[in-house]
């Protein structure tokens, strides 16, 4: 049974190669409707997001946000030395500092809140995972008196979260601005 199917699936590989040219007919449209769905937004089409991702296929668009996937405008291959003057890396600080940290846990855990729209969630489309962690635990473990945080939605609300939990132990006030939602920020 098993070689049929292979014979199967090698004649519509082979049917496939040969009718490239055609097959471009279609391919071009279908790719023009799904950089449209990029575009809007697939959090916004939850029907076309769930049959994408039922066939196991996803669309990424030519954009710094996305994954590269067209090599043609680099200067020089990815996988190749370079200098980056200027840069000390000071990897064994930054080590030190990582070992540090300790509130991971806390933010997972505690602090995640989905239910309410004006609370930081870790399932958010844009301040997620190591950004979101790095920020909480540095907040955390630094305690700063003064925080500058130019932002204007989730990493926001993290820093609030964070400085809710050592307000205790800062003597001066943080001022914040939601740019979200300016009346009902919480803080």
């Amino acid at each position: 049974m098993r070689t049929i199917a292979k014979k199967i699936w090698r004649f519509i590989r082979y049917i496939f190669i040969r009718s490239d040219f055609i097959l471009m007919i279609f391919v071009y449209p279908s790719a023009l409707l799904l950089k449209s769905i990029r575009r809007v937004g697939i959090q916004n089409m939850p029907n076309s997001r769930r049959v994408l991702l039922h066939i196991g296929v996803f669309p990424i668009r030519s954009h710094y946000t996305e994954p590269l996937f067209d090599t043609s405008s680099l200067k020089r291959p990815l996988n190749q030395d370079r200098e980056l003057n200027g840069i000390d890396w000071n990897t064994e600080d930054q080590l030190k500092l990582l070992s540090n940290f300790q509130y991971s846990e806390e933010l997972i855990h505690k602090l995640n809140n989905k239910q309410d729209e004006l609370a930081f969630d870790l399932n958010n489309p844009a301040f997620q995972g190591g950004d979101a962690g790095f920020l909480y635990n540095i907040i955390r473990l630094k305690k700063p008196k003064r925080i500058f945080e130019i932002g204007s939605g989730h990493s926001t609300l993290l820093t609030i979260k964070a400085i809710k939990k050592i307000r205790k132990k800062i003597l001066s006030t943080i001022a914040n601005m939601c740019v979200l939602n300016l009346l009902k920020c919480p803080g």
